[in-house]
């Protein structure tokens, strides 16, 4: 079950920096997202947090934090990128 879950996890690690940065920018408007995920199970606990926002001129900023603790160890990564739109 544990292995499921990290599966999940990665699969959403892996999907959130594409589908954060091209969906406010298709939107041709100002725009916020904020997603949280936070997951506690016999294999450990998890929890994600992403953030991202465009402007009307193509302007965009991406920022995740994810921490994972268990009987493996500690992780933990944060990632930030921007775009820069025409002013």
């Amino acid at each position: 079950m544990a292995n499921a879950s990290t599966r999940r996890l990665l699969a959403a690690a892996l999907a959130a920096p594409a589908l954060a940065l091209a969906a406010p920018t298709v939107a041709l408007a100002d725009g916020a997202l904020e997603s949280n995920m936070d997951y506690a199970g016999p294999g450990g606990t998890a929890a994600q947090d992403t953030v991202t926002a465009a402007d009307e001129a193509g302007n965009a900023i991406w920022g995740e934090q994810t921490g994972a603790a268990g009987p493996g160890g500690v992780y933990s990564d944060s990632a930030v990128a921007a775009v820069s739109g025409q002013d």
